[in-house]
């Protein structure tokens, strides 16, 4: 069987609406987001307990936040262009994929950028990381190579979308050099995507 017959290899499902997880997805991350907001505003603690910690994953064994630091966004920007990336690309993908498939592999995005992100902690020193950014990159990245010469917009430029994933991995590996954790999570999450 050629790739260009499989099915994934064809023009990306086209939209009806939002499927269920990318939907819960989003109502799930604007919920968090506005509790984070009123809690720093509030002082609250909980939000420390949620995000990706490095030495609190190492030395508290705190391994749920592999996961839920991937729900939680702490500035508008990041939580903005996160729901953006899952309301286009996770919802084309969920399409595609289904549900359960769609899950899985948003969440090994997530936890292989975590698992990056502290191994490169021994070399780089560690840090916090929040937000569904390692999740996202991996579907760009995926949607990238499923189809690599599809049109899609970056900031209003029509791309291909193999470029878009090649530039969005380019400003993760960049942003690696500003805030290391943060950035090779990033960066393990298109991994792992890829």
């Amino acid at each position: 069987m050629a790739l260009s017959d499989r099915s994934y290899s064809q023009r990306p499902p086209s939209s009806n609406g939002l499927p269920f997880a990318v939907k819960w997805m989003l109502i799930v991350n604007s919920a968090i987001f506005v509790l984070a907001f009123f809690s720093q505003v509030m002082s609250l603690t909980w939000v420390r307990h949620v995000i990706l910690d490095s030495s609190g994953v190492l030395q508290s064994l705190k391994i749920w936040q592999l996961v839920t630091y991937a729900f939680v966004h702490l500035d508008p920007i990041s939580w903005l262009f996160n729901g953006i990336t899952l309301y286009f690309f996770g919802a084309m993908m969920e399409r595609m994929w289904g549900t359960d498939r769609f899950l899985k592999f948003f969440l090994s995005c997530a936890v292989g950028g975590a698992i990056l992100g502290i191994l490169g902690s021994f070399l780089f020193g560690g840090g916090v990381a929040v937000g569904s950014a390692a999740g996202t990159l991996g579907l760009i990245v995926a949607f990238g190579v499923l189809f690599a010469d599809e049109q899609v917009y970056f900031f209003f430029a029509p791309i291909k979308a193999k470029y878009l994933a090649m530039i969005v991995g380019l400003l993760a590996f960049f942003q690696a050099f500003s805030n290391p954790f943060g950035g090779i999570v990033h960066i393990g999450g298109g991994l792992t995507g890829l």
